[in-house]
């Protein structure tokens, strides 16, 4: 069983709030329990930054099965997938979406990136999102 970690022991990454206001729509999908992401958000009061979460608790295939990114892209449009992990993105490319890999060069990806304040070089417009 996994010890509950407190929010303030892994603080957000520097300037990405600076990225999830930029998007026009942000979602989550994670292999999380939705009660520890939802407390992970307000605890830093990010949670009305995410139209969805898709996380464990809803049922779907574990990543690499796109299932549960083809029901976020069919109902939102996503445009770009940002993930820290390889199989993150794995599902986004096999459904055609564009995918960005954070501070992994794990090839892949279309766009790389080693600090979100450097987002903003790369993505003029902004985009439906997926953070995984």
């Amino acid at each position: 069983m996994e010890k509950a970690v407190h929010p303030a022991d892994t603080p957000p990454f520097p300037f990405v709030e600076d990225v999830v206001k930029f998007a026009d729509l942000n979602v989550i999908m994670t292999h999380k329990p939705r009660k520890d992401v939802e407390h992970i958000l307000n605890y830093y009061g990010w949670g009305d930054y995410f139209t969805e979460i898709v996380a464990i608790d809803d049922g779907y295939p574990r990543k690499p099965d796109p299932a549960s990114y083809m029901y976020l892209h069919h109902k939102y449009k996503i445009d770009l997938v940002i993930g820290d992990r390889e199989i993150d993105i794995i599902p986004a490319k096999s459904i055609g979406i564009k995918t960005c890999l954070f501070q992994n060069s794990a090839p892949g990806a279309d766009v790389y990136l080693s600090a979100y304040e450097n987002f903003f070089e790369q993505n003029k417009k902004p985009p439906n999102y997926i953070g995984g």
